[in-house]
């Protein structure tokens, strides 16, 4: 189950706590809309997690995740907070806040847990409204606020990080079927015959077509910038593949922009003349960073 259409205007709050739950680590941060202006993040650094570890010992990362966020907020009286806002990969009942993750070799233990409920016994004495948004959504509404794609009425996010997302957005809103295209469910496609997007169009996708573990993904880029020909010749394959992928998709949805953001985003330089060559449509690395998601999560609480 999705999370409800979002609209992406700046919403008029205080201050939100935000958290992003990804296969690899937590990233978190105080959101800001101030009066309807731009959103500001202070965050904190990330929290490394081990996705496949028990319900209990994932559920005391993202306490402690939080904590801090919540103290620093009361300890500097910056202003009330008013919601928690998490960014979580699907499939997950985002209204309950119950993932629903089966064989994804992540979070698996969480599955039919009730993070709602959780959450209420964690903070017993806040008066925190915890909202649920899909990851991806959360990113794409974000830049759609404050980034790569704010000045477009459809666009298609995708996130390339431990797994591959995608979200779209019309006219200001999060939208899960575009065009007879579920968009979350782009995940589950076959890419060709390389496999599931997922496996291929990911970090760990990339890894592999460049025949490295996923944290020697910088080391190749740097050496494809510096000239490596073969190096060079993967990333472009990527391109390729990802570009091939996902032109119908645009097509069909009649998107106008397409941001590519997530870990493997970072080697956007050299992958991307590739995929722009397979893609009608503008073409943008994410200009967010790790703050999209926090700011699309902060602003679907106060909906």
């Amino acid at each position: 189950m999705r999370s409800e259409q979002t609209p992406t205007e700046a919403p008029q709050v205080d201050l939100v706590v935000a958290v992003d739950v990804g296969g690899m680590s937590i990233k978190r941060g105080l959101v800001s809309f101030g009066d309807g202006g731009a959103p500001s993040v202070e965050s904190l650094p990330a929290q490394p997690i081990d996705a496949t570890a028990s319900a209990d010992v994932l559920l005391a990362a993202l306490r402690s995740a939080i904590d801090p966020l919540l103290r620093r907020a009361v300890d500097g009286q910056q202003a009330d907070v008013l919601a928690l806002g998490v960014a979580f990969p699907g499939p997950m009942d985002y209204e309950r806040g119950i993932p629903a993750i089966r064989g994804q070799r992540k979070f698996d233990n969480l599955c039919g847990v009730d993070l709602r409920a959780w959450a209420t016994t964690a903070w017993p004495d806040q008066t925190l409204d915890v909202r649920f948004v899909n990851d991806a959504e959360a990113a794409a509404l974000g830049e759609s606020i404050a980034g790569a794609s704010r000045s477009s009425q459809r666009s298609l996010m995708v996130t390339l990080g431990t797994g591959f997302g995608a979200a779209a957005v019309v006219d200001g809103c999060g939208a899960l079927l575009v065009g007879g295209v579920n968009v979350q469910l782009l995940f589950e496609a076959l890419v060709e015959d390389h496999g599931r997007a997922d496996d291929v169009l990911s970090a760990v996708g990339l890894a592999a077509l460049l025949g490295v573990p996923v944290d020697g993904v910088a080391g190749a880029a740097q050496a494809a910038r510096e000239g490596d020909v073969a190096i060079s010749s993967s990333f472009e394959e990527f391109g390729r593949r990802l570009g091939r992928f996902l032109a119908g998709h645009v097509r069909a949805m009649n998107m106008d922009v397409l941001v590519i953001g997530g870990g493997a985003g970072k080697a956007f330089d050299l992958f991307a003349p590739s995929l722009r060559a397979e893609v009608r449509a503008e073409v943008h690395a994410a200009a967010l960073g790790e703050h999209a998601p926090l700011i699309g999560a902060a602003a679907f609480t106060v909906i």
